[in-house]
């Protein structure tokens, strides 16, 4: 694929605002969840995840004998989605869960948590007003991650600044994968090709002592790098078959030049 397209390399991760006022306490509320809105907004590409690799709860006065459910969920029309479930078992002061999980082709995600049983301190968002709303916006190469802090109940979000008690370390990259994991079967064949050639690496290179891998190892080359050819052809078909355009994760959508250089 980088042979004929050229993805924006998107590589930074944001560790969001640890500002907690322990003062400034949100009431438990049964049936409601609290927690951070991350949204790509209009720039939404098939091509894009938002990687979330750790978050953060803080709590002041942690109910004993209970655990908080976490939740990452995907977000559409004011419809959530569960993607994942976590918990958190509490204590007093920072409550850390490590995910390292990209959601891919996700145009927003809501990190929350239950407040069943949880007075919420306040964790103020470092703030920008864009378009009237309250966003906090962190942007690379025109491509742009809104951050809101956001409670939801009754079907319905309530958004401002405040995330109450809850950050997140996340980011924002693009990557050929998801076009991977969406033309499985179109690559079978180069996958059976590829696992053939290490079939044949493995016959070559083993420790064992067999009829197989004492025996006439040069077909066994010869086997290999003709099945290393067959995937490369077969995967060339497929990269020469689907045309790629009007994406803000590509950033060459043409064929790309390449300039050997002269000696």
């Amino acid at each position: 694929m980088a042979k004929r397209y050229r993805l924006k390399r998107i590589s930074e991760a944001f560790q969001l605002s640890n500002s907690v006022d322990a003062t400034a306490i949100t009431p438990a509320a049964a049936g409601t969840l609290r927690g951070i809105l991350v949204d790509c907004y209009y720039l939404k590409s098939p091509f894009h995840y938002i990687p979330i690799n750790k978050v953060h709860l803080y709590l002041k006065d942690p109910v004993p004998n209970t655990t908080i459910p976490l939740y990452v969920y995907e977000v559409h029309d004011n419809t959530l989605t569960l993607l994942d479930t976590f918990s958190i078992t509490p204590q007093a002061g920072w409550n850390d869960v490590t995910i390292n999980k990209k959601y891919a082709d996700s145009a927003m995600l809501y990190i929350a948590y239950d407040a069943t049983h949880v007075n919420s301190a306040s964790l103020q968002l470092d703030s920008q007003d864009l378009d009237g709303r309250f966003w906090a916006s962190y942007d690379w190469f025109w491509s742009h991650l809104y951050i809101q802090g956001a409670s939801y109940a009754g079907g319905q979000f309530t958004e401002g600044y405040d995330t109450y008690g809850l950050t997140a370390t996340i980011g924002l990259q693009c990557s050929f994968d998801v076009l991977v994991c969406n033309y499985k079967k179109e690559l079978a064949t180069a996958w059976w090709y590829l696992l053939g050639a290490e079939l044949m690496q493995e016959r070559i290179y083993t420790d064992r002592i067999n009829r197989y891998t004492t025996v006439d190892l040069t077909r066994a080359k010869d086997l290999r790098n003709q099945l290393k050819q067959d995937f490369m052809n077969e995967l060339l078909t497929f990269v020469d078959s689907i045309h790629l355009s009007g994406d803000w994760c590509i950033e060459c959508d043409e064929q790309v030049k390449r300039v050997e250089a002269i000696p």
